[in-house]
């Protein structure tokens, strides 16, 4: 079936239509990465927006539960040049569009997008809706219109066991990934409590830290942990990625808000401002804390910057209470570690 994508200014692509006959509609996103397409559409940092994915060919190493960074598929839709019906990788228990089929999941196939990344670049991120071909326009249009910027919404996640072993660490969780909540079970015992939970709450088990999880790459962390993280300081060493590396850096004073176009794809450099030591990261995020704001508090240092914009990458409390940093916690295998995770772990085991 035919369908288009429809930004709000107007810029409009066809395509073929697969899955529901329905408008999906979200604010756009356009990840350069060459891998990870599960991944990524299964990540709560993309919950509710619509994704394109600027590498050609969708989809050839099929899908693995194992793989999936939730319980379900978060976008509410996905645009690629092509999707691929065949699957390659030995671990691949079924086809890329089977995950999307389940999760009632349009995809707009056929479609340049570079060209889209290439305007959005330009122009910046904005609502976006993919349509069947024979829907009113004018109805998408006023919908792209009343689109406003989302707000935090919880995870609806099930709550997962604590690891089996070592220093507790409990996890405030604003939308965890599987795979950052199977490294922090490798190297501590990890309790999580929803995003909302108070500082006594999150403190009732005697942990030795507190780790604030990623969540949703789009929009401000919630007032409650904001909140939370505020009273904590100081009473327990804490950690955030992500959307809680934000938090944290609200809760000692800085001001965050939204970049006109997001980091979104793999191979970003940041440099630690500190040794000048440089590491390739993955990043889904278009809320930062504004660098201004860090800058001119004393209560904060600037550690991590972005080598391409100089936008605020990762931060310390001035007095060690507290870190935070933007990018993904990314391991180089799944059976290892963060090495910020695993120094984080290692500072509350007095290692």
């Amino acid at each position: 079936m035919k369908g288009y994508i429809l930004l709000a200014d107007g810029m409009r692509l066809e395509g073929t239509l697969l899955g529901p006959e329905t408008t999906a509609v979200g604010w756009l996103a356009a990840n350069t990465a060459v891998v990870g397409f599960q991944e990524m559409v299964t990540d709560p940092a993309y919950r509710d927006r619509i994704l394109a994915f600027t590498y050609p060919e969708v989809g050839n190493v099929g899908v693995a539960e194992a793989f999936s960074e939730s319980s379900r598929v978060q976008i509410a839709g996905l645009v690629v040049k092509v999707l691929s019906q065949c699957r390659s990788h030995h671990l691949s228990e079924d086809d890329f569009g089977s995950i999307l089929a389940r999760g009632a999941v349009p995809c707009l196939t056929g479609v340049d997008t570079r060209a889209l990344a290439v305007h959005v670049r330009e122009e910046g991120e904005m609502p976006a809706a993919i349509a069947p071909a024979g829907s009113d326009a004018d109805e998408v249009r006023a919908s792209l219109r009343s689109l406003e910027r989302p707000c935090f919404k919880p995870s609806g996640e099930p709550a997962v066991p604590a690891g089996a072993s070592g220093v507790e660490v409990a996890v405030i969780n604003l939308g965890i990934r599987r795979s950052q909540l199977a490294q922090l079970g490798r190297c501590c015992a990890p309790v999580l409590h929803p995003y909302d939970a108070g500082a006594e709450a999150v403190l009732g088990g005697g942990p030795a830290g507190v780790f604030v999880s990623d969540g949703p790459g789009g929009v401000l962390p919630p007032e409650e942990t904001v909140a939370t993280v505020r009273a904590l300081r100081g009473r327990v060493p804490l950690m955030g990625c992500g959307l809680g590396h934000v938090a944290i850096g609200m809760a000692l004073g800085c001001q965050a808000g939204l970049l006109p176009r997001g980091h979104h794809g793999a191979n970003c450099p940041i440099r630690n401002t500190q040794d000048g030591r440089v590491e390739v990261t993955q990043q889904r995020h278009t809320v930062v804390l504004e660098r201004d704001s860090v800058l001119e508090n004393p209560e904060v240092q600037l550690v991590w910057e972005n080598m391409n914009d100089g936008t605020v990458e990762g931060i310390r409390a001035a007095d060690g209470s507290a870190m935070g940093l933007q990018p993904i916690l990314a391991a180089p295998r799944a059976d290892l570690v963060n090495a910020h995770i695993k120094e984080f772990v290692a500072g509350l085991c007095g290692q």
